[in-house]
């Protein structure tokens, strides 16, 4: 149990829409002792509440009446960094909703509480997270402030000392090692939780996430179906799902995907992503639909984004209709004048708009705001909006060089955000007339080693021994966590030095890809184990006698 200091030192925020509720939350709370209570009805009064000071507990409901829910609410403080290190935030919804909101949350909150709250089970569960929160304090920190590295050494001592908070601390730890690129670690820290638990379909969708990033996109395809055949309303698999066919192409495929999502977790997140797919597609009254959605849901809420806008009205001016694009974006820019990024979106749709319409002055008038515009602080796909304008306006150079400067920055984006903008980049350019240039940049690099290296075994094959060497060495920088292109690497190392003697560098290059294969248990077990074993032989021997090795690349 929490000291009453402890507890009465918390600044707490309720948000719900009924004011019964509200107040029977502050009453709880208040026998806790917990004196510093604030008082919202929905998430945009709660958003300038705590901008105005932060709040180590937020209770929200779940269903906060039009706008954004409190599962928005919460996905918005984490993302802008509103919340203290340490801060609980807890969601409260209707027995019959929780397991659904629970399933399609991309962001999990310190816990759900299902109505009517009982006093003994929220101060039970607020005081067992608190104490999470102070015995983990140091973990919290580093991670909160972008130090992974830190975050990561503070997790492996506080599970050294005890298996108390192992789920959390081996939670943040993957979290740390996907942000520091660790794939291999990450992968062994997510089967250890499912070990201790394997009914957490968040380290499962984490072995997904790095065998997606380490080129076995099959793999993580198949692991991603059978997540979404267990729980349908996965936001999170979904999405991962997305990014897997915008990275290989499957835009029909993406299609698809994101409209399931849609129907199953209905929300504005899910119908933009829907609309952006269906652009990228040429689906244009699917988009249409879509973000007219979107716009409707969002016009009062805090997520509102002049984005959504934008596209909708670069929408309206490939299905023909160039007067609904200047009016949507003229609204836009009147709500949000002084706002850089709406401007520069306005001038990308009144350049094409007016070029459709014939009027030669007026588009040039919009070019000129236009190129004042190209260098607009925003991101990527806002700036890829800015770029097909001004591709349409004639601009080449300069629309070239902001396309390639948002598929730059997006690089230092998620693998999510980096394949969205990626996909629709490809799309400007192929509506620019330029495939040549869209077809190198869609390129899945991962794709591309496994076909090269599965040429470098038929080479192999055929006695071309420093050939295939030569080509598996070209294929594996391109996806060097690729499962099949490290096994083909092996094979070809292996039959090469049986054929033409120990090579110090090739040996040292198979004893480190059979590290990482066994380590990631996604290559065949008695491939392996075949694979060891000759190992072994020329470790031991220098050279195999070649009667023995006849399996060993089939």
């Amino acid at each position: 149990m929490l000291s009453a200091s402890q507890l009465k030192g918390l600044r707490a925020l309720v948000v719900d829409d009924i004011r019964e509720m509200r107040s029977r939350l502050r009453d709880t709370l208040a026998e806790a002792q917990i004196k510093d209570i604030v008082l919202a009805s929905d998430a945009q009064s709660a958003v300038e509440a705590i901008r105005v000071a932060p709040f180590n507990l937020i209770l929200s409901d779940y269903d906060l009446g039009p706008g954004t829910d409190g599962q928005q609410l919460l996905e918005y403080v984490r993302q802008e960094r509103l919340m203290p290190p340490g801060g609980l935030f807890f969601v409260i919804s209707a027995d019959s909703t929780i397991d659904r909101v629970a399933s399609a949350a991309e962001m999990l909150p310190d816990g759900y509480l299902v109505k009517p709250v009982a006093t003994d089970q929220l101060l039970s569960r607020i005081e067992e997270a608190l104490a999470r929160h102070v015995a983990l304090r140091p973990m919290y920190e580093a991670v909160h402030a972008g130090r992974f590295a830190e975050g990561l050494e503070h997790c492996q001592r506080l599970e050294k000392a005890g298996p108390r908070h192992r789920v959390e601390l081996l939670r943040h730890a993957s979290m740390c090692q996907v942000a520091l690129a660790r794939w291999d670690d990450a992968l062994q820290t997510y089967r250890r939780a499912l070990k201790v638990r394997s009914s957490m379909t968040w380290a499962s969708l984490g072995i997904a996430r790095c065998l997606l990033a380490m080129g076995d996109t099959e793999a993580a395809r198949l692991r991603l179906h059978t997540i979404l055949k267990e729980r349908r309303y996965h936001a999170g698999a979904y999405e991962l799902l997305l990014e897997l066919l915008e990275r290989t192409g499957d835009v029909s495929g993406a299609l698809k995907v994101a409209t399931t999502a849609a129907e199953h977790i209905p929300s504005a997140l899910r119908s933009r992503r829907q609309a952006e797919i269906a652009y990228l597609a040429g689906e244009l009254d699917t988009a249409d639909t879509a973000l007219s959605k979107v716009v409707r849901q969002t016009a009062n809420a805090i997520t509102r984004d002049s984005r959504n806008s934008a596209l909708l009205a670069q929408v309206s001016l490939e299905r023909g209709d160039p007067q609904r694009a200047m009016k949507l974006i003229a609204k836009e820019l009147a709500d949000q004048p002084g706002d850089a990024r709406t401007q520069a979106l306005a001038a990308a749709i009144d350049v094409q708009a007016w070029t459709a319409l014939g009027r030669t002055a007026d588009a040039e008038a919009a070019a000129k705001r236009l190129a004042g515009a190209l260098g607009v602080e925003a991101e990527p796909r806002t700036r890829l909006l800015v770029a097909k304008a001004a591709l349409t306006a004639g601009m080449t150079e300069q629309g070239l060089a902001v396309l390639d400067a948002a598929v730059a920055a997006a690089e230092h984006l998620s693998s999510a955000e980096n394949a969205s903008t990626r996909a629709l980049a490809n799309k400007v350019l192929v509506d620019a007339g330029m495939p040549e240039r869209a077809a190198a940049l869609s390129v899945d690099r991962s794709e591309e080693a496994a076909k090269e290296a599965e040429a470098a075994v038929r080479k192999l094959r055929a006695g071309g021994f420093d050939e295939a060497v030569s080509m598996v060495n070209a294929a594996l920088p391109k996806a060097r966590e690729h499962t099949g292109v490290l096994t083909a690497a092996v094979e070809i190392y292996l039959m090469t030095m049986r054929v033409k003697g120990v090579r110090p560098d090739l040996l040292a290059q198979v004893q480190s890809a059979l590290v990482r294969l066994r380590e990631r248990g996604t290559a065949d077990p008695e491939r392996l184990k075949m694979m060891d074993a000759y190992l072994h032989k020329l470790e031991s021997a220098g050279r195999a006698p070649a009667a023995e090795t006849s399996g060993v690349a089939s």
